[in-house]
């Protein structure tokens, strides 16, 4: 890899041919006229990992395992598993070549839902929220800007009705979607699908209060 702010090297190639008569004798002919210069890809942040799943929890521990993602032109070196609030789990520190699933054990589980999330790094970046590499909106707003206008006044409606009750969240993205995060982490998100926005209390107590409203209703 080439030092930072040095161009990517280039190549060419050139082919040639070879002719076989009567079975003994070869003829090789000319090297063709070398091609055009050829720059190699440049390495990107890891893919997501193509499953994640975990044991059925046990003295507020778990194990999970993942398998192992598209490593953007650049070997895999390191698995980090965080938790909603961006907090480190465990940890993955080799990734043997040919190894397709990995595991770590999280452990001190917060009583309800709790929420993992597997970053991958290799030589040259890391996916992880916030990674410049990865990061689609740089505020809110624009991402509000990416959506038609009645999905972006309902969604700036709805932030502003949290805000006015619950004083001191701050407004921000992660994920490439708006969030309001606590000094406790994150604790609420929203996203926009072609019908319908998502929303995302990180708290299983938020469906408990809500159940009876919430009646009728079915998951799909």
């Amino acid at each position: 890899m080439p030092p930072p702010g040095d161009p990517a090297p280039t190549h060419t190639f050139s082919t040639t041919g070879t002719t076989i008569a009567s079975g003994t004798t070869s003829t090789t002919g000319p090297a063709s006229a070398p091609s055009a210069a050829i720059a190699p890809l440049a390495a990107v942040a890891p893919s997501a990992p193509s499953w994640i799943s975990n044991t059925t929890p046990v003295s507020k521990s778990t194990t999970l395992t993942w398998g192992l993602p598209a490593n953007g032109g650049s070997p895999i070196t390191s698995f980090t598993v965080t938790n909603s609030s961006g907090a480190t789990v465990c940890t993955v520190t080799s990734v043997p070549v040919g190894q397709s699933q990995f595991s770590c054990l999280a452990s001190n589980l917060a009583t309800g839902v709790n929420y993992f999330y597997v970053v991958a790094t290799n030589a040259v970046v890391m996916t992880h929220r916030g990674s410049t590499t990865t990061r689609r909106y740089a505020t809110a707003e624009d991402y509000f800007a990416t959506l038609d206008g009645q999905k972006a006044a309902t969604a700036r409606a709805i932030f502003a009705a949290i805000t006015e009750k619950v004083k001191g969240l701050e407004l921000v993205t992660a994920r490439n979607q708006p969030m309001l995060r606590a000094e406790s982490g994150y604790v609420f998100g929203l996203s926009a699908a072609t019908n319908h926005l998502t929303l995302n209390p990180f708290s299983a107590a938020v469906m408990t209060e809500f159940a009876e409203r919430l009646h009728g209703y079915r998951c799909g």
